[in-house]
């Protein structure tokens, strides 16, 4: 006895299907173009239309209309049709008429191309840009630009960035962006043809972003280099050749930068400098330092204090530091105008500061952080009664008393990789960021009582995470990294 499907009892229902993109739902697509265009045109009309679709190539086939009627079949379907391909720039249709229907069919663009053009001098373009129709920038080594706005694509002309190391360009319209190392980033807003710099960052030591900064100064420098950002970290005006270890604008627009053999000013917030009187020699001068507004400074190096009250016009006060033959000094923080904590590799000390008819004089008292192997490396204080100190294998020593001579050690990071501390800045009580190498950052924002450690990836072309020298905060929540390459932070 046979069963129908209109009397068997149960029923399997079924159905075929197909994942989107598939060339079946690319042709029904197609076709339904098709039959749209022809509503368009007639509300009431009927089409029969059947699609075909392959590498480079679609086709849809139909009825006859009427010999006067003016269609190009292929722009109803050209968006679907790029979108299968994705990669189609500009597409050219070619419609035919036949004795039983049309057919239309678009080749892919790139299946034909034209004749190679031969660019100035026969060098390599290794980054290339076309914003519009006959519209191309080009970047060759030592930072060369390319462009042409020739249909023919025959006639390029060299235009000059203004640097050697760019490695990319791209452009949105008019305005085109080239990048390279050093977080390089040069701009053009006429397609290539004049350039200008956005922001260069060299490999930077220390940083100082005072509170009192305005506009988001900040100062960055190394022996080799000084660099500036306007807009708080966040872009750097092309270093200058003039090595600096300590950097300060605590009396904004007048900023201060000192090394072992010179002192530079500037009263234009970083822009500008001029030399004035050295602390010392290249031979023994100062290594770190403050100042604590337009005039006042005080730097440490080799056992010898330095300070100034008339922003470097004239010549130091010279003290000592009671600190051990060959101890290297290694940061100095001033919670008061009149009372700093000094690290050197193996001790903290706390100095008291005393003026008597126009003379300086320094009292220095060692704490009692225990000497270690692995060294101190930075310290910061927030409050006369709150300082931080940090220093390698991830070692971090507080001091919460007024004394400023008791102290309590911790370490932190991963056990199998203690984070190598080089700095540390706390902006506000109990809110302390410290930086490493290998990018290597901790924050804590109650004491280290509890902390997290965060490790910054590899920048692009670098075999190793970048290394963090320097820190400075101009808030609670917002901080500024300087190292290998700058970065800004924020909570």
């Amino acid at each position: 006895m046979s069963t129908t499907f209109q009397t068997h009892a149960r029923l399997l229902f079924s159905s075929e299907s197909v994942t989107e993109g598939h060339p079946d739902k690319i042709c029904d697509q197609i076709s339904d173009a098709v039959l749209d265009w022809a509503l368009s045109q007639t509300p009431s009309a009927r089409v029969a239309c059947e699609s075909g679709i392959k590498s480079d190539e679609t086709r849809s086939w139909g009825p006859p209309y009427d010999p006067n009627d003016t269609i190009d079949p292929s722009a109803n379907f050209k968006g679907d049709f790029i979108a299968y391909l994705d990669r189609i720039a500009d597409l050219k249709a070619a419609a035919a008429a036949g004795a039983k229907g049309r057919v239309a069919s678009i080749p892919a663009p790139w299946r034909t191309w034209e004749p190679p053009v031969r660019l100035p001098e026969d060098k390599p373009v290794f980054s290339l840009a076309c914003p519009a129709a006959n519209t191309c920038v080009g970047l060759r080594a030592l930072g060369t630009v390319i462009r042409t706005i020739d249909r023919s694509g025959g006639v390029w002309a060299k235009r000059p960035t203004g640097t050697l190391a760019l490695t990319a360009v791209g452009c949105a319209g008019t305005t085109c962006a080239a990048v390279g190392d050093g977080a390089k980033w040069y701009g053009s807003p006429s397609t290539g043809f004049a350039w200008a710099q956005v922001n260069e960052v060299p490999k930077l030591d220390v940083v100082n972003c005072a509170t009192g900064a305005g506009s988001g100064t900040c100062l960055a420098g190394s022996m080799t280099a000084i660099a500036r950002s306007g807009t708080g970290g966040d872009l750097w005006t092309t270093p200058l050749a003039l090595g600096a270890s300590i950097f300060s604008c605590a009396g904004f627009p007048t900023c201060l930068a000192f090394s072992k053999e010179k002192s530079l000013v500037s009263t234009d917030g970083g822009l500008t400098w001029h030399f004035r009187e050295p602390g010392g020699s290249v031979a023994a001068g100062p290594e770190v330092g403050t100042c604590f507004d337009a005039m006042r400074c005080v730097a440490v190096g080799a056992g010898t204090v330095y300070t100034t009250f008339d922003g470097a016009q004239t010549g130091w006060q010279v003290g000592g530091v009671p600190t051990v033959t060959g101890e290297t000094v290694k940061a100095i923080s001033c919670p008061t105008t009149t009372t700093c904590v000094l690290a050197t590799k193996d001790w903290l000390y706390r100095g008291d500061m005393t003026i008597k008819d126009g003379v300086v004089s320094w009292s220095w008292v060692a704490g009692d952080a225990e000497p270690t192997a692995v060294g101190l490396s930075g310290v910061s204080c927030s409050s006369p009664s709150s300082c931080t100190a940090v220093g390698d294998g991830g070692k971090v020593w507080t001091s919460t008393d007024a004394s400023l001579l008791r102290w309590n050690l911790k370490e932190i990071g991963p056990a199998t990789d203690p984070a190598p501390l080089l700095g540390v800045a706390c902006p506000a009580n109990g809110v302390c960021v410290a930086v490493g190498f290998r990018g290597y950052v901790a924050t804590t924002t109650n004491n280290w009582a509890t902390w997290s450690v965060d490790q910054i990836g590899l920048v692009r072309g670098g075999a190793n995470p970048p290394d963090i020298k320097g820190v400075a905060c101009q808030s609670a929540t917002r901080c500024v990294l300087v190292g290998d390459t700058a970065y800004v932070g924020t909570r």
